[in-house]
């Protein structure tokens, strides 16, 4: 009984080979399972007429018809039916044709009269199914992405939603606190309670929710009605409000009559000693939530099932996925495969510009199907080199490209294969035309044919011995380990380097066996590796450690030749070179791209941190200018401000770490951040500090956070020298250098800070790297903290100086260079400027939580505002109010925009269609260029997430011509 009927289409006019064919597929049915319709066409045109009519499994193609011939036969097949697989007969015997063929399109391609049956059949199935496996991944590639669409929606629908109730909320504000609590959301099941959770009331929207009948829980505690587990959970979330959390949510699942469900509560303070209830079954949302993930993983694993590389970027060229063998292809990990690499910098310069070319012109077509099955040269993240030949095509979205989605193939072997053919081919000519040429002279000098035959003896002697010498030379002053064993790994000869690469004299090894001195873990691999060569005359290349005579082990890589000596006995030529060193320096790489990725995740999270930050501290800037509540209130709202800046700090100290950080200055005071760092580092410690501080102390220009990171890795340094505990002395005085003070070169004032510690001290040897990246001496260290302030001092212009004693402490002096102009008073307390009233502003930001606050820190102000979500919608904007003549008087752009046009490209638009344009940047990441030299790109000012509305209000003065920064 056959598993499978096949519709088949055999294209060929020779009816002998038909008939032979027909055979083939007919006698292998039953033993393989398959079983065929076939349907013959002897021309391309009588094939052409069947295929638009009929639907088949496979095809058979003759590329030598009437009316065709060659590639272009295959081509037009293919163009017909491209979902259709096909297998080429062929009666060339070239593999480079066959080969140009798969290039093609065709799936496989056979060698008449080179085939039986079984391979015929083989062929056939290998065909459809790499077919079918490649189509299941376009529809499971084609699912996820729908459902990716739809998770967006939810998430758009959902913003929409917050917005919607944050305007609700504004309406309703002069409704009781109860009325507020309850509709903070909308819960299926409502229960009112006493602080202790005793259920007093309570309302259901879904009766088959209720956990058990009113009767039974009405005058009980949720503790007292719920199975264990779960009462635990309602306990700890009612202690927790009565210390005076806001709102505690209890996620749990309860077996009720349709099954397991699952819900989640959230408690709310009502009033004194009242709380309320809020359940929601979240069955639906949990199952909702599994299917995706499974639908993903089931994706994930049919890409990771393939030999060849998968892989989709968007239209940049930036890897969004790639499946797991990319890893091994280009040996990078996968954290830095899919965190924005981009594809076009995985290929080598001459292939990476053609490669880019293909793609623009694609894009500028619109195509989605456009020139493939190219050649390109790609390059591993060594730099090592391979080609490929790249499949892939344009994912469009409404009909524009948005990314690129392809497989990438290996053709290493492939280029090997042509090469040694070529070889070939060239050795066979110059063998056929030197025994030609022999021949030739036999018949002209046959009289001489004795001489010759002597001369050539004594040429190829001389020749051999030469070629000894050479070759024994070369052995003897290689820098690699030369070596001869025989079947049973006995060792037969030994470079003379021996000595220096393993301590050995010659004569201590000879006869010995080579498998005594591989490594144990290793023995295994080799052994194997060794009897393969044997068997078929072939070496290979291995690592493994070789034990030296001092009983270390060095790391060797080793190639070997088989050869086969007068007498018949098998022969191994050991080629080994000593890697330790170069291994060594893989793991240290291997270490230094771990940081840097750390650094890069740092710099992103302190991004999104500033701005999260941005929308707390200006609506709490907003609270403080309209909430007229009593004056502990207001202290309440101050102390909620000063905790977001202080996060800021530490999103500076993100930034600095992940490159180093240039430095936004401004001037500053040095004894509150000195004081505030120390005290913050030696917390919880058993470490007593002592301050002393001039009583004017000079300020300096410099960037705040980065200060800050400064002193508090010193401190930390200083309290982890002290483990039994010590006192830490700090202070800062004013010092002017002389013109010649060999570390600040030119002398002048400075304000001088002095950390010293009496714990352990630095070894003399140390001091000297303590300052160098990675060098540290804790077992649980980076080597990072001294190396990124020292950096920090240099960018300020400052020095600094150590001074260590084992056993009796350390003492750290930095010095920076004083503010030389003069410094501003404190600011006054902020008021609405008349002069102000009705400037336009245009505000761009993609953050909502940004906008809202910031727009109504510049209405406060007295400004009309239009906001901009991009840089699309702010040069449309900015060009509307041109064209009706009254421009905005100033743009206030964010730099990073996710997913669109940011500031600098929109400055740089904004420039050419009006020079005279106002413009202040902001950012999150405050490391950018942009922020660190804004005038250079054209802006007036800048500011630095997150920013107060007096810090606004300075720099819009400023750009006004009303006060200077």
């Amino acid at each position: 009984m056959s598993e499978k009927t096949i519709d088949l289409l055999l294209i060929e006019d020779n009816p002998g080979d038909m008939l032979i064919f027909k055979s083939y597929l007919m006698d292998s049915a039953a033993e393989t399972g398959f079983d065929f319709n076939i349907v013959n066409a002897a021309t391309l045109a009588r094939s052409l007429e069947i295929l638009s009519g009929r639907e088949f499994g496979v095809i058979l193609l003759d590329l030598t018809l009437p009316d065709s011939e060659g590639i272009d036969t295959l081509f037009s097949v293919r163009t017909a039916v491209p979902e259709v697989p096909i297998v080429v007969l062929t009666g060339v015997c070239d593999e480079g044709f066959g080969l140009r063929a798969v290039q093609a399109g065709a799936q496989d391609y056979l060698i008449k009269g080179q085939f039986d049956a079984k391979m015929l059949i083989k062929s056939i199935r290998y065909s459809t199914e790499r077919h079918g496996l490649l189509m299941e991944l376009e529809k499971t590639r084609k699912k996820e992405a729908e459902i990716s669409e739809s998770r967006y929606q939810a998430i758009k629908k959902l913003e929409a939603e917050i917005n919607e109730r944050k305007i609700a909320e504004n309406k309703l504000s002069l409704i009781t606190r109860e009325l507020q609590t309850i509709f903070m959301a909308l819960p299926d099941l409502y229960f009112k309670t006493d602080s202790d959770g005793v259920i007093l009331d309570y309302k259901s929207g879904r009766e088959q929710d209720l956990f058990a009948p009113p009767e039974i829980f009405i005058g009980k505690s949720f503790t007292a009605v719920l199975p264990p587990a779960v009462a635990d959970l309602f306990a700890k979330a009612y202690k927790n409000i009565k210390i005076s959390s806001p709102m505690e949510t209890v996620e749990y699942k309860l077996e009720m009559k349709d099954g397991m469900q699952y819900y989640e509560a959230r408690i709310l303070p009502l009033v004194e000693n009242q709380c309320v209830t809020f359940v929601r079954n979240i069955t639906e949302r949990k199952k909702a939530v599994e299917a995706i993930m499974a639908s993903e993983k089931k994706y994930r694993d049919l890409a990771d099932s393939l030999p060849q590389v998968v892989f989709e970027t968007d239209i940049n060229g930036r890897v969004k996925f790639v499946n797991k063998i990319a890893h091994d292809y280009f040996r990078y990990t996968p954290e830095e495969l899919e965190s924005g690499l981009n594809v076009f910098d995985m290929l080598a310069p001459g292939s990476r510009e053609a490669a880019v070319a293909v793609i623009k012109n694609a894009v500028a077509d619109k195509k989605s199907l456009y020139d493939t099955g190219s050649e390109y040269v790609a390059i591993r993240k060594d730099g090592t080199t391979f080609p490929v030949i790249i499949h892939s095509n344009l994912i469009m979205s409404d009909g524009v490209p948005a990314g690129i989605r392809g497989i990438l193939i290996d053709i290493t072997e492939q280029k090997r294969t042509e090469e040694a053919l070529r070889l070939k081919e060239q050795r066979d000519k110059e063998i056929l035309e030197s025994r030609v040429s022999e021949r030739t002279l036999e018949l002209r000098q046959s009289n001489e044919k004795l001489q010759v035959e002597i001369n050539e003896r004594q040429k190829i002697q001389h020749t051999l011995r030469e070629r000894e010498e050479r070759y024994r030379a070369l052995a003897e002053n290689t820098y690699d380990l030369i070596t001869e064993v025989d079947i049973e790994s006995r060792f037969l000869y030994l470079s003379p380097n021996i000595k220096d690469m393993l301590g050995y004299n010659i004569f201590e090894l000879v006869g010995r066996y080579y498998y005594d001195f591989v490594h144990k873990d290793d023995l295994d691999k080799v052994k194997q590796i060794f009897k393969r060569g044997f068997r078929n005359y072939k070496g290979e290349e291995i690592s493994y450690r070789f034990r030296h005579k001092n009983g270390s082990y060095v790391m060797f890589e080793s190639t070997g030749k088989i050869y086969q000596t007068a007498a018949n006995q098998l022969r191994a030529v050991i080629v080994s070179r000593d890697i330790t060193l170069r291994k060594q320096m893989e793991r240290e790489m291997m270490k230094s791209s771990k940081l840097e990725a750390l650094g890069i995740l740092a710099g992103g999270i302190a991004h999104d941190f500033n701005n999260i930050l941005m929308g707390i501290a200006g609506n709490l800037n907003l609270a403080k200018k309209r909430l007229e509540v009593p004056e502990k209130a207001m202290e309440v709202i101050l102390r909620a401000e000063k905790v977001a800046y202080k996060a800021k700090n530490l999103t500076e100290q993100l930034i600095t770490f992940s490159k180093g950080g240039m430095p936004i200055k401004k001037i500053l005071s040095l004894k509150d951040i000195i004081i505030d760092s120390v005290q913050f580092s030696i917390t919880g410690s058993n470490v007593a500090c002592r301050f002393s501080f001039d009583e004017a102390l000079y300020f300096i220009e410099a960037d705040e956070g980065q200060i800050t990171q400064v002193i508090t890795n010193f401190a930390i340094n200083a309290k982890q020298a002290m483990p039994e505990g010590g006192t830490l002395e700090v202070s800062a005085v004013n010092v002017t250098l002389p013109p010649d003070d060999k570390l600040s070169k030119s002398g002048g004032r400075y304000a001088k800070i002095l950390i010293k510690d009496s714990g352990v001290g630095i070894a003399e040897e140390n001091i000297s790297k303590i300052f160098d990246p990675y060098f540290t001496t804790k077992p649980d260290g980076t080597g990072l903290g001294l190396a990124t302030a020292y950096s920090i001092i240099s960018n300020h212009n400052g020095f600094i100086t150590v001074d260590s004693k084992v056993n009796e402490g350390t003492s750290f002096l930095i010095y920076f260079p004083a503010h030389e102009g003069a410094v501003e008073a404190p600011k006054a307390a902020l008021r609405k400027d008349g002069n102000y009233k009705g400037k336009s502003v245009l505000l761009m930001d993609d953050d909502e939580t940004v906008l809202l606050p910031v727009s109504e820190m510049l209405a406060d102000l007295g400004y009309k505002v239009k906001i901009a979500r991009n840089g699309d919608e702010a040069l449309t904007f900015y060009g509307m109010a041109m064209d009706e003549g009254h421009k905005f008087d100033v743009v206030i752009v964010d730099l990073v925009v996710q997913g669109g046009m940011g500031g600098k490209e929109t400055m740089e638009r904004l420039l050419n269609s009006d020079p005279a344009v106002c413009a202040i940047v902001s950012s999150g990441y405050s490391n950018d260029p942009v922020m660190a030299d804004h005038a250079k790109y054209g802006f007036k000012g800048v500011l630095a997430k997150p920013y107060q509305i007096e810090e606004m209000h300075e720099i819009l003065k400023h750009v006004f011509g009303e006060a200077k920064i």
